[in-house]
């Protein structure tokens, strides 16, 4: 089993110092980024070192993902993990992500989905540092899932053993930007998944069986924004081919409120290109009319629209929108909700 997340990074601003991660480089609360993933991706993985000129200026996309953090204080699984300081919700699932941002590291501490609750112990990590090229870092992280198999209470256990190699730093192209200095780092994972079996139903558990799994990561990172996480590749277990790809579209940092308010409403797709869909939820706050306004990055108000009591759903037509972020305010009955959007063409 592998978690994907993708994450953003910045990194400090020297020409040495671009290839090396460090803290402050890792995820923060608030940032929130669209990717564009392809899963039809299936390419020959070109060669790490130094110096290289990566192009990958051909990839498609499949559909868009847009991800953020928040703090994880406060949320709703917040004590099933307490190592985490940042969280992340996915509105179309309900499902709950958790973080660690630490000195050694960023890790993935586990998720929540309606029906499934993955505390990962020791947690997995995601990126070292600190970290540059030619370095090479190891972890090993778990996961038991308490089941039922064949009529017999049974526990999965999942061990992942992860190493992890600067390999290469150099000039990157994809779809939307080129970057002269990046950092690639490859992920080699072995996952040794193990069943379990309680026979007798008294809590002694037989060994039944198990396998094993290889895959290979890579992701490149550049320095000097503030969103750089540039591409990730999953790739067979020799790491010789691809099999999926996500590549940075755009980013924006959102406030604590904003991101809060985001578990409210939800806008999509996103990015949007000729039509955005505002959804709000049946609350009694919503039961009088809405009004909403959209505004460009400069300020200037360019739309005011007013549903009708109990409507739940704003359709804007953005095709006549210049690619970029746009902002949202919503009120009903003194109660107002802001957030941002992007509209690709």
């Amino acid at each position: 089993m592998k978690i994907f997340y993708s994450f953003l990074f910045a990194m400090i601003g020297s020409y040495v110092n671009a290839q090396t991660l460090i803290q402050a480089d890792l995820p923060f609360e608030g940032l929130v980024w669209t990717s564009g993933v392809d899963t039809n991706f299936t390419d020959h993985v070109p060669a790490g070192g130094a110096s290289q000129n990566w192009d990958f200026s051909g990839l498609q996309y499949s559909f868009v993902d847009t991800s953020g953090f928040q703090n994880a204080a406060g949320t709703p699984y917040a004590s099933l993990f307490p190592n985490a300081n940042l969280a992340a919700h996915k509105i179309s699932t309900d499902e709950w992500s958790y973080f660690n941002n630490s000195s050694s590291g960023f890790y993935v501490n586990g998720y929540v989905s309606p029906v499934l609750a993955v505390v990962i112990q020791p947690q997995q990590m995601y990126a070292p540092v600190p970290f540059s090229y030619g370095d090479m870092n190891t972890n090993i992280s778990r996961v038991v899932i308490d089941t039922v198999y064949l009529g017999y209470n049974a526990r999965v256990h999942l061990n992942f053993h992860a190493d992890f190699h600067a390999d290469g730093y150099g000039a990157l192209i994809t779809p939307t930007a080129t970057y002269p200095t990046t950092l690639r780092i490859r992920e080699t994972m072995l996952e040794t998944d193990s069943l379990m079996i309680d026979f007798l139903g008294n809590g002694n558990y037989t060994f039944f069986g198990s396998r094993e799994s290889q895959k290979n990561y890579f992701r490149w990172y550049q320095h000097g924004e503030t969103a750089n996480y540039i591409l990730g590749i999953d790739a067979d277990s020799l790491g010789n081919f691809a099999t999926h790809s996500d590549y940075l579209m755009q980013w924006v940092v959102l406030g604590t409120n904003e991101i809060k308010h985001a578990d409210l409403i939800s806008a999509y797709p996103v990015p949007a290109s000729t039509e955005l869909l505002i959804r709000m939820p049946a609350k009694t706050s919503y039961s009088a009319s809405t009004v909403i306004e959209i505004f460009d990055q400069m300020g200037k108000r360019i739309l005011a629209q007013t549903s009708q009591p109990g409507d739940l759903y704003f359709r804007i037509d953005v095709s006549g929108y210049s690619s970029g972020i746009y902002f949202y305010s919503l009120r009903s009955d003194g109660n107002p909700i802001s957030g941002k959007f992007s509209v690709i063409h």
